[in-house]
């Protein structure tokens, strides 16, 4: 006598006599047991992937943190000034060090135009500066300017300027800024 199984999906005609139908359990049950173990292999080795993968990233992570710790140690316990403008000119970023150098607490200063606080003598030049590194992107432009200190004194720095607009992290133009009044002082008492 025949009858009728369905195994995955799929109508069988199986002779029912005993010794047939047992062969058949037989074989579905290793063929379950062999795709089982085959599915804990890949389940094992999928968590040993896993567990790298989260290893690694909490180790890039770390080493990440590490390095924006120590650039930023750098940058901010610097003495040179270090003032990211954006595409319009407006300060997006200073260093700490605005304080000694210019008076400023650094929310005092971001926001507005940088030529805010450049001598009007120097605005035309110092935009000019800053549209040519806009304009040649490789280029690195090192000019003087004087900056207006808080209690309205001007300070002489000279600005290395860099294009890092195409940066997303960075998105402007940095400008590294080193005081040299006292040079300037001394060049024109000689």
């Amino acid at each position: 006598r025949k009858v009728e199984v369905r195994l995955a999906g799929e109508s069988h005609l199986v002779d029912a006599h005993g010794p047939r139908m047992l062969n058949l359990l037989v074989s579905t049950y290793e063929n379950a047991v062999l795709q089982n173990r085959a599915l804990t292999a890949t389940q094992q080795a999928l968590e040993e992937l896993n567990q790298h993968l989260e290893q690694r990233v909490l180790e890039q992570t770390a080493a990440l943190q590490d390095s924006e710790r120590r650039f930023r140690t750098l940058i901010e316990d610097g003495s040179d000034l270090v003032i990211v403008i954006d595409a319009r000119g407006a300060i997006a970023y200073v260093s700490p060090s605005i304080k000694r150098l210019g008076g400023y607490e650094i929310e005092e200063v971001l926001g507005p135009d940088f030529l805010e606080f450049t001598h009007p003598d120097d605005r035309a030049d110092t935009a000019a500066d800053i549209a040519e590194v806009v304009r040649s992107p490789a280029k690195r432009q090192v000019t003087e300017l004087r900056f207006r200190h808080k209690n309205n004194t001007w300070i002489t720095l000279e600005s290395i300027e860099r294009n890092a607009l195409a940066d997303p992290a960075i998105n402007g133009i940095v400008m590294n800024l080193r005081d040299i009044t006292e040079r300037k002082r001394a060049e024109a008492a000689i």
